[in-house]
């Protein structure tokens, strides 16, 4: 498989080195890269090993950094892939201000990246990923009986968005026993490594695809997706959505809290603040956004909207 993606740090402002030693502040070990490189930009430090074995693409991601960092990379192609957050937590963004914020430690999910530039936000302290970029080819022919990755497929192939984060999953012990298991592999023998790779990633989907199944017939779940259909409607608030539901305000709060590790309106916010720079892009002015995204008042949706920009580009 071709590099999916890479960081484009400033060629005069950074280095960028093949190494064979792990740093001392290293703590994960991929038996089976066949490179490991190091990343130094300002007071940023990044180890990334990597394999490709198509259908995949893995890259073991380590950053130890002592400032709050944006990070740009770019990815070379549409790419579908497994995303396992090992230490810490993370947000993403693209240069336009489209951002989504990672749950913490010990989830997965599927994700979906189209070709262009972003940014990936951490602040001071260290941070583990697994990326396991999978050709779309090769899920189709394992996921005839799971539907829910039915349904992904579907959205890589048609929707148009730069990119999209699946429910998050718990890594639970079943799963970590399954990691263990690749990561364990290695790559003197490159056919039992890729029949690994093929058995547990495959096991690690099917594990995901039942978990989706149960998220949909969730309570959040529900909200999740009445908010993205109804978000640009005024009288959207918490108060509506629970007497909708009909349920306590505490109770849909903490459901949606607790799968989506966010707030109810912090989730509203955002997909109205990114509606925002998306029509502000296309030309329109302040005073002809406001009332599309749902705002009564302009002067409100100004200050809000100020202060969405200011955090998005970190100023």
């Amino acid at each position: 498989m071709k590099i999916p993606y890479s960081f484009t740090f400033p060629e005069k402002e950074s280095k960028k080195m093949l190494i064979g030693k792990l740093p001392d502040w290293s703590t994960y070990r991929l038996f089976f890269a066949q490179e490991k490189w190091l990343y130094i930009w300002q007071s940023t430090y990044i180890i990334s090993q990597q394999l490709s074995n198509p259908p995949f693409y893995i890259d073991l991601v380590e950053i130890n950094t002592n400032d709050d960092v944006s990070i740009p990379f770019v990815v070379n192609s549409r790419q579908l892939l497994l995303y396992f957050m090992l230490d810490g937590s993370i947000s993403f963004s693209t240069p336009g201000g489209m951002s989504s914020e990672i749950s913490k430690q010990h989830s997965f999910f599927i994700a979906i990246w189209d070709e262009g530039n972003y940014y990936l936000h951490v602040t001071k302290g260290k941070y583990t990923s697994l990326v396991i970029c999978i050709l779309p080819e090769w899920i189709a022919a394992i996921s005839q009986n799971l539907p829910y990755l039915q349904k992904i497929l579907k959205m890589f192939k048609y929707d148009e968005i730069p990119y999209k984060l699946m429910y998050q999953c718990k890594t639970d012990k079943q799963v970590i026993r399954w990691l263990d298991q690749i990561f364990r592999s290695t790559i003197n023998n490159i056919g039992v490594l890729d029949g690994n790779l093929r058995k547990y990633i495959s096991y690690i989907l099917e594990f995901y695809d039942s978990k989706i199944g149960v998220d949909e017939d969730s309570l959040a779940h529900r909200v999740k997706v009445y908010i993205e259909a109804h978000y640009s409607e005024a009288d959207l608030n918490v108060k509506f959505l629970a007497d909708y539901f009909a349920v306590t305000e505490r109770t849909l709060l903490n459901h949606f809290k607790r799968a989506y590790h966010t707030s109810v309106q912090i989730f509203y916010t955002h997909l109205r603040m990114r509606k925002a720079l998306q029509l502000e892009s296309e030309g329109l002015r302040i005073k002809d956004i406001y009332s599309n995204v749902g705002y009564l008042d302009e002067r409100t949706f100004r200050t809000a909207f100020k202060k969405y920009k200011m955090k998005v580009h970190g100023i």
